[in-house]
């Protein structure tokens, strides 16, 4: 596996590439402002907003980015975990639904959570 470095991207740009039907770019954006974008609440929109997208690869990423904002910010929204809980439920996706898990329970665990966001494995299907 080669892991590149992770360049930022204005929300002016990730929005437009949103607009449009192109896989990889639309995976690039999301992890660029998974990383980048400092309001994990607008990120989070833009992740369950691409959700429910026809290609498997942008909704298990998703779920893999999902893991990310838990590692970067100690907590997630609680329409992240819903969003979180229905794709654990397409088998073409549920592994890396159950890394972004286990990312998640990692990273939230320990930390106090934020704005009252929390981690409750209870709410996702096992």
């Amino acid at each position: 596996m080669k892991y590149e470095t992770v360049a930022p991207m204005s929300r002016e740009n990730a929005l437009k590439i949103f607009e449009k039907d192109d896989e990889t770019a639309i995976c690039d954006a999301l992890v660029r402002i998974t990383f980048h974008d400092v309001d994990k609440e607008w990120v989070q929109v833009q992740l369950i907003r691409f959700s429910t997208h026809s290609s498997s690869e942008i909704r298990g990423l998703i779920a893999t980015c999902f893991g990310h904002l838990a590692r970067i910010h100690g907590s997630l929204g609680e329409d992240a975990m819903t969003t979180l809980e229905e794709l654990k439920k397409q088998s073409n996706i549920s592994e890396r639904v159950d890394d972004a898990l286990d990312d998640i329970e990692m990273y939230t665990k320990n930390r106090g959570a934020e704005d009252g966001d929390t981690f409750d494995e209870s709410t996702v299907n096992q």
